[in-house]
């Protein structure tokens, strides 16, 4: 009945094309629109294979790389060149512009500059707009389905705590629709947690649903369960109790339900009943898998290792595959016999990325990194002057050479993030990277300066526990993916995004690895004050009143605020105390300064005497908003 309804609109954009290409037979704009209609119907005809850049003096794999930058930063300019306005929109509307920030989230951690700043500025812009128009509390407004709750800028705060790791305003956002979502949750008398449907939004959240049916899962477990993406940016962070315990308590009532040749994936919430049961799961990922794998990324607890090695044991099933070449549970180290069957299945051409990371073998990455350059190679006009609708742009297809620079690739409705590093200073046509290893105590990443001068630059590490760490540095002038020879070493302090700086020496490839010689304590247990430009700026007669945040896991006291201009302290205060956010509350104290300048700054703990997660959030130059 769809195909009818819509028949004669069909038939006009068939007969289109093909009259286009019979009056243009040589424009490629007509071909590939004409390819594009007919793209399902010869999915499995591969696409010329698209021509490399000749540069003879690099390894095939990082041209193969860069082409996969080249390709997704093309598009993301084309886009703010041309359709990007004051707001941040890009034209699809907020519920379809968040998407295309999200199919973007990996480039400003590949150039931070240009490129990276002028996306995090859209992007903030756009929050904004959203939580003005869209959302309130961190909520959509509208009561909708879903997948279009997320959208309407749920994502995208989730998406800003990341791009600006540590700015208070940000985090707080996220941890505002953290807040609401866990509202969405209904907990049954016998202590189940679910989402109480499939549509909701703010009203839901203050008012609870009207009725309680079946739990949002099976076919719809997808949007439910992005949702979640707020909570777990938060509890990357400073493990949040309160965004820890909901999520738990939604995972633990799905790890419950499944048993071996009993797989559920759905219930009805009051009784408890399953109401969707197979031997064999009828849909991927019948269970959170996902989300149990994010609950261990958060929490380090081997109970969520297990629902992914018990589906493994139950008749071979996962839960999950290799898309795109992508696979964030191939990035973890599983119990050896998990371990063993991961490495067994894997070794598929198609399972790019994650086969490369579990085999270290550089075969891997050929198939998808091949598909990706022919690809966006073929269609070039349609991810940009075509004008698509925003949601319709997609980067999937460059999952594998983006994984090669960063260690993984998330993206749009795919919030696990195993990122291991980030670059600054560096273009990202200069240089191509592979991460090789990366894990809570090691990281091995080959990067090769295609410029004729050095590069400085640094590379941020995102996986490593805080430690004391030995860092090498050395050429592998064979590129068989080992040092030939010792170039530099030292030992760093390193925790998540602590920088390392990098010295590239020009058409080479160095290896950079990172070894743990000393575990110390988990800085997510401690305080975090934060300054952000988004609400501490300059006012015309010199007043100042400055915020400051408290955003990790413990209280803090004893705080003092500096106002500091050329390097001397001007004025100071003393705040007493600052709780911290555990029930998801923002926690901040103000000081006021009466003559403070442009380019003063402001530094909270000067001396670093307080404990916190990350101390380059405390410092403010003034007039940086």
């Amino acid at each position: 009945k769809a195909i009818q309804r819509h028949r004669a609109s069909l038939v006009e954009v068939l007969e289109t094309a093909e009259i286009a290409r019979r009056l243009l037979p040589a424009s490629d704009t007509v071909r590939q629109y004409y390819d594009w209609i007919y793209q399902n119907v010869d999915r499995h005809a591969p696409h010329p294979t698209n021509l490399l850049p000749d540069v003879p003096e690099a390894p095939r794999w990082a041209v193969q790389v860069r082409e996969g930058w080249r390709n997704m930063s093309h598009i993301a300019r084309w886009w703010l060149d041309n359709r990007l306005v004051a707001t941040g929109e890009l034209g699809g509307g907020i519920n379809d512009d968040t998407d295309m920030f999200q199919t973007w989230q990996f480039l400003p951690m590949i150039e931070s500059s240009p490129l990276g700043d002028r996306l995090k500025d859209a992007a903030a812009r756009l929050s904004q707009t959203a939580v003005e128009h869209t959302l309130e509390d961190g909520l959509n407004r509208r009561t909708t389905d879903a997948l279009h709750a997320y959208e309407e800028g749920v994502n995208q705060l989730a998406l800003c705590a990341w791009w600006f790791y540590g700015d208070p305003v940000h985090f707080e956002r996220a941890m505002a629709a953290a807040r609401s979502v866990g509202k969405l949750m209904v907990e049954t008398e016998d202590g189940r947690v679910h989402f109480g449907g499939r549509s909701f939004g703010i009203h839901e959240a203050r008012e609870g649903f009207t009725e309680l049916g079946r739990s949002p899962g099976n076919a719809n477990w997808a949007p439910a369960r992005f949702m979640l993406h707020p909570l777990y940016v938060v509890g990357l962070y400073n493990r949040n109790p309160t965004a820890l315990d909901k999520f738990e308590r939604w995972g633990r009532t799905w790890r419950k339900y499944q048993s071996p040749g009993r797989f559920v994936g759905q219930v009805d919430i009051l009784s408890g009943e399953p109401t969707v049961v197979s031997e064999r799961p009828t849909a991927e990922a019948v269970g959170p898998v996902n989300e149990w794998l994010a609950l261990y990324q958060m929490t380090g607890d081997p109970e969520w290792q297990e629902p992914f090695t018990f589906t493994m044991a139950a008749g071979g099933y996962w839960g999950t595959h290799a898309k795109y070449g992508r696979m964030p549970h191939a990035l973890l180290e599983w119990p050896e016999a998990a371990q063993t069957a991961m490495r067994q299945r894997l070794t598929r051409p198609e399972d790019g990325y994650a086969a490369f990371f579990l085999h270290k073998d550089r075969r891997y990455l050929e198939y998808w990194l091949d598909a990706s350059a022919s690809w966006f190679g073929w269609f070039p006009h349609m991810d940009t002057a075509a004008e698509q609708q925003t949601d319709r742009v997609l980067s999937y297809k460059a999952s594998v050479p983006i994984s090669c620079y960063l260690g993984d690739a998330p993206n749009r409705n795919r919030f696990l993030n195993f990122t291991a590093v980030s670059y600054e200073g560096l273009r990202g046509d200069d240089f191509a990277a592979l991460v090789w290893d990366a894990g809570p105590d090691v990281l091995k990443v080959a990067i090769y300066n295609f410029r004729d001068a050095a590069l400085q630059g640094r590379m941020r590490v995102w996986r490593l526990d805080h430690g004391r760490y030995r860092v090498r540095t050395g050429p592998d002038a064979d590129d068989d993916g080992h040092m030939d020879e010792l170039s530099g070493e030292r030992t760093m302090e390193l925790q998540r995004y602590a920088a390392v700086t990098l010295t590239l020496p020009p058409k080479q490839v160095t290896i950079v690895e990172v070894k743990q010689v000393e575990q110390l304590g988990d800085l997510r247990s401690r305080a975090d004050l934060a300054l952000s430009p988004l609400d501490t700026y300059l006012g015309p007669e010199g007043e100042i009143d400055v915020k400051v945040h408290n955003i990790g896991a413990l209280p803090a006291r004893d705080i003092t605020v500096s106002l500091v201009r050329g390097g001397t302290v001007v004025a100071s205060h003393v705040i007493e105390h600052i709780e911290d956010p555990h029930d998801l509350l923002p926690r901040i104290a103000t000081v006021h300064f009466s003559d403070a300048q442009d380019r003063d700054t402001v530094i909270v703990d000067p001396e670093e005497t307080i404990p916190e997660i990350a101390e380059h959030n405390n410092r403010l130059v003034l007039g940086s908003r």
